[in-house]
């Protein structure tokens, strides 16, 4: 599969912020953002928006979790 150059640039900017993680979810997340990235370019542009972040994917994922929360987790 030849990739693109947004491709690549999607790669290389999560491959940084991975690198920088502290934690393992946000490491799990970076892996499945790469996986869709090579494999779609449009996911791969949207990835390279400024304001999109590994950080930013977690805080979302943990607000929408946190909306679905039920009795003791909320």
């Amino acid at each position: 599969m030849v990739l693109t150059e947004g491709q690549k640039q999607a790669i290389e900017k999560l491959d940084a912020e991975m690198e920088a993680a502290k934690d393992p979810c946000s490491k799990y997340i970076a892996e499945q953002l790469l996986q869709l990235a090579t494999s779609c370019p449009e996911v791969a542009e949207k990835i390279l928006e400024q304001k999109k972040t590994l950080a930013g994917a977690l805080d979302a994922i943990k607000a929408e979790a946190k909306k679905h929360a039920f009795g003791r987790w909320q």
